[in-house]
């Protein structure tokens, strides 16, 4: 093909490309020819192949990979910013805290100018730091993404180090369950976990007028539950209020209903639950079906209190999230941890 001399030849061959990928000649993930290849093809030499594509990267069309080739986006008016939403090793019906991330994705929180590709990976006991290198690879190749947003609770720190080899810039959504290494350096958006055990402390004194109440946790071993459980424990001496903690042991969720049962049962009793069945009692992390169970079968309080955020919250750490795309798909060296503050009004109490 030859071509004419109306613009400069790299314009026109930059043109002749954007046509067949906005026609869907050239589809989403494409890998275009090499340079050479793309130079004998047009009968140009191989600097206007590369200007053509300079000019299709400033439009966002393609995006080069060092080492693998240079590939198309997908196309739309306002030239959409490509991400990858994953999540490791949950068990979906169970992880509210993701399918709250996943909103992101689609109306009425999807912003206009992105693209969202979602992935979950479930549960399994068996999965290595290995598979976890292997699915991020096969993920990043598949997409090609501008970002990778990952829901950060399971991850440890080889996963974590996995995840900031890929070329795709990532940003971390929520708590590592381990807290935080000083040595590594990552982008990370998460809400402030001690202010929201005050505030939902404070919420459940505004309703229930306590004096004494009940905290059911996971195991303190974990970063979150650490934090929240400062937040109760701080508010708690400040207002003068009693507070039993029920704290399960680690790996609790991964024990079959059985076991659960019997372990619960035993803490509780430990815990001098049974002589306090009519205390309001907070839901600090555990799964509310479980605890529902409890309710029904006696050995658990009766009046537990859970914790959902607001549509103004969400939205606002949706735009967090959006905001800290846009600047990581244009400046990839800076990283960030933003701690996302919640207000009293962010959240309402509901009793289980």
């Amino acid at each position: 093909m030859q071509l004419f001399a109306l613009q400069s030849k790299k314009e026109q061959l930059a043109e002749v490309i954007k046509k067949r990928i906005v026609s869907g000649k050239v589809a989403l993930g494409t890998k275009l020819s090499s340079v050479r290849d793309l130079s004998d093809s047009f009968k140009v030499s191989t600097k206007i192949v590369v200007g053509a594509l300079d000019l299709l990267e400033d439009e966002n069309l393609i995006k080069r990979e060092a080492g693998r080739g240079v590939f198309v986006r997908s196309y739309s008016a306002n030239t959409n910013i490509e991400v990858c939403l994953l999540a490791w090793n949950i068990n979906i019906d169970n992880s509210s805290y993701f399918n709250n991330l996943a909103r992101i994705s689609h109306p009425p929180y999807l912003q206009d100018g992105f693209n969202f590709t979602v992935r979950t990976v479930p549960f399994s006991s068996g999965a290595t730091t290995s598979h976890f290198s292997q699915e991020l690879q096969k993920f990043e190749k598949m997409c090609h993404a501008d970002c990778l947003v990952i829901n950060a609770p399971n991850l440890d720190v080889a996963k974590i180090k996995a995840c900031l080899k890929l070329e795709t810039p990532v940003i971390f959504v929520g708590d590592f369950s381990h807290g935080l290494d000083p040595d590594i350096l990552f982008n990370q958006i998460t809400g402030d976990n001690a202010d929201y055990g005050e505030n939902y402390v404070k919420q459940l004194v505004k309703q229930e007028k306590i004096t004494e109440f009940v905290l059911y946790v996971p195991s303190l071993d974990h970063y979150f539950c650490r934090e929240l459980y400062e937040g109760v424990s701080n508010i708690a001496k400040v207002l003068n209020i009693k507070v039993h903690v029920v704290e399960m042991p680690k790996g609790f969720s991964s024990f079959d209903s059985k076991k659960q049962n019997k372990i619960f049962s035993q803490i509780s009793r430990e815990a001098g639950i049974p002589d306090m069945y009519e205390l309001p009692a907070i839901n600090g992390g555990l799964v509310n079906s479980f605890l529902k169970k409890q309710i029904t079968l006696g050995k658990a309080c009766h009046n537990i209190f859970y914790h959902i955020n607001s549509k103004n919250y969400h939205q606002k750490f949706h735009n967090t999230i959006f905001d800290e795309i846009k600047r990581i798909s244009k400046a990839q060296s800076k990283t960030k941890k933003l701690i996302i503050k919640e207000e009293l009004n962010d959240f309402v109490l509901r009793r289980l």
